[in-house]
């Protein structure tokens, strides 16, 4: 063979190698194996005892009304921790922290998920609040728990409201022993 046609045959391969390069399709994937793999194993840590108290809080807000009601806030957490924040019309004004009895947080917790699972905000038009009385304080309640953040609305001035919303309120109340900050001895 002469040189000029090894040239040409050398040149001929690399153009139908260069034509090809571009159209080449994905690898075929390996096939499949006939054993059965293992299921894979969940690495995720298992919940600890109590993990649900510390993702839960309950906070409670007591509005304006037309005369002189206390007007504060109060937030009680799944470990006990309460804060509570005096507005108006109450013995302590301005921030202040405590405890709160486990078992009682404890009962609070569980009366919370049942109340804000079977009840709607109680407000005037809603249908729990068909006759209500004007310049009563409304009450806000928030619950935080892993699934998120729910709100209630109640109108104390709505006439018969749910008797479990009104036992809610009160155990927060108790719970967090706001006597002592609403009108008990509680230092500025």
């Amino acid at each position: 063979m002469h040189i000029s046609s090894l040239t040409g045959l050398a040149l001929l391969l690399g153009l139908v190698s260069c034509a090809t390069a571009g159209s080449r399709q994905a690898p075929a994937p390996p096939p499949t194996a006939t054993v059965d793999a293992p299921a894979a194993v969940d690495q995720s840590p298992l919940p600890r005892e109590g993990m649900q108290m510390s993702e839960f809080s309950i906070s409670m807000r007591r509005g304006a009304c037309f005369g002189r009601c206390p007007q504060y806030r109060v937030t009680i957490d799944g470990a006990g921790g309460v804060e509570f924040v005096g507005d108006r019309f109450v013995n302590a004004l301005g921030s202040f922290r405590g405890r709160a009895d486990m078992a009682a947080v404890a009962e609070l917790r569980r009366k919370a998920a049942d109340v804000f699972a079977t009840l709607a905000d109680v407000v005037p038009g809603a249908a729990g609040c068909r006759h209500y009385a004007t310049d009563h304080p409304q009450i806000t309640l928030e619950l935080r728990t892993a699934e998120g953040v729910r709100t209630l609305r109640h109108d104390s001035g709505c006439a018969a409201p749910p008797a479990a919303l009104g036992e809610l309120e009160q155990l927060i109340d108790s719970t967090a022993q706001v006597d002592e900050w609403v009108s008990g001895r509680a230092v500025r």
